[in-house]
């Protein structure tokens, strides 16, 4: 084992402290592409999103940032999954 991964044990009165070093996250990595042949298991599931609060500064509408990262996420993990954004008025079918 070495020495950066043991706890420090410090002794102060009647106790004791240990000062474990801090966890080291990896990058999320994209999926092997092996993932992508697996059968999607969430296949034909929509969801629909209804209601997005919008934001009061002027930046970009917040609704095209969380389709951005919905279809990112779908992209890496390949669940099969369909977002669905209906404008107001819209009629949906299913």
């Amino acid at each position: 084992m070495s020495p950066l991964s043991q706890p420090t044990i410090h002794y102060s009165g009647n106790e004791t402290v240990k000062d474990h070093p801090p966890k080291r996250r990896e990058p999320k990595k994209e999926r092997s592409p092996a993932r992508n042949k697996i059968v999607q298991p969430l296949k034909g599931l929509k969801i629909v999103i209804i209601h997005v609060k919008d934001r009061l500064d002027d930046g970009p509408p917040i609704c095209d940032s969380v389709k951005e990262q919905l279809d990112e996420y779908e992209k890496v993990e390949n669940l099969g999954i369909e977002f669905i954004f209906p404008s107001q008025g819209d009629a949906l079918y299913f």
